[in-house]
């Protein structure tokens, strides 16, 4: 559950992303394959970093 919290804090603002990551863990919760759960953490995060990093640019 913590894993999920944190997730949630951080596709927080990203309506796409909260789409993705609702249907990922209903994907999740069938399957339980934690390994892909953790691949999605990663990517998700790794596009946000890089969202944020762009919003500094351009400011």
């Amino acid at each position: 559950m913590p894993i999920i919290a944190k997730m949630i804090i951080i596709i927080k603002g990203m309506d796409f992303f909260i789409i993705v990551y609702q249907v990922f863990t209903l994907f999740i919760y069938i399957t339980e394959n934690y390994a892909a759960y953790r691949r999605f953490i990663m990517a998700s995060y790794a596009v946000f970093y890089i969202k944020s990093r762009k919003i500094e640019y351009t400011t």
